[in-house]
């Protein structure tokens, strides 16, 4: 039977950095830009950045944590994931995964000196506002192809998505190179 060691110690700055990007991205990275992840706590709260510090950093219990800052095991636990769902939204996710995004940019480089357009671009990658992208999420659009099948009739239910946002859409994809994207037509003959 193996045993599991427990730290009791901090995780180094490394190590917690690491441990961020596998919560917030879902990925073990062997090698993650600390300096962004660090960059990406600053946005939180004092009380968010002790909180997960604790939990995270040092590992405590939520008791534990609720003890040393007088709140309940529950509150603990909504602070921690208040925190997590911060991280987790587009602009901050852009700055955690920057080595990600590095290692994807240095190959949409390439295809674009091809003359190459990627439909596999991610929408994080995308700047649509916050409304547009939770929008998009909410219909299960996750690349660019995705969105280039849908049509104006698909997008018209969407709850939260009017018509400033989805000619937001229709000018990102523009500039993206898709100057002939069906959802156009659909849109002009709409109004």
């Amino acid at each position: 039977m193996m045993t599991k060691t427990i730290r009791t110690y901090p995780l180094s700055d490394e190590e917690y950095a690491k441990r961020i990007y596998e919560l917030i991205i879902g990925d073990d990275i062997d090698d993650c830009d600390v300096k962004g992840a660090f960059e990406a706590l600053q946005t939180l709260t004092e009380r968010e950045q002790y909180v997960l510090s604790l939990r995270i950093r040092h590992l405590q219990t939520q008791k534990i944590v609720g003890q040393k800052i007088g709140v309940s095991i529950a509150r603990v636990g909504q602070i921690e994931h208040k925190a997590l769902r911060k991280l987790r939204h587009p602009p901050l996710n852009r700055l955690i995964s920057k080595y990600k995004r590095q290692k994807w940019l240095s190959e949409q480089e390439k295809l674009k000196n091809r003359g190459v357009v990627s439909m596999d671009l991610c929408i994080e990658e995308v700047n649509f506002s916050t409304r547009a992208y939770h929008c998009l999420k909410r219909i299960g659009i996750d690349t660019v192809r995705d969105l280039y099948n849908k049509t104006s009739k698909d997008m018209t239910g969407v709850r939260n998505l009017g018509r400033k946002s989805l000619d937001e859409i229709i000018q990102v994809m523009q500039k993206l190179g898709f100057e002939d994207w069906p959802l156009r037509k659909g849109a002009d003959e709409a109004t």
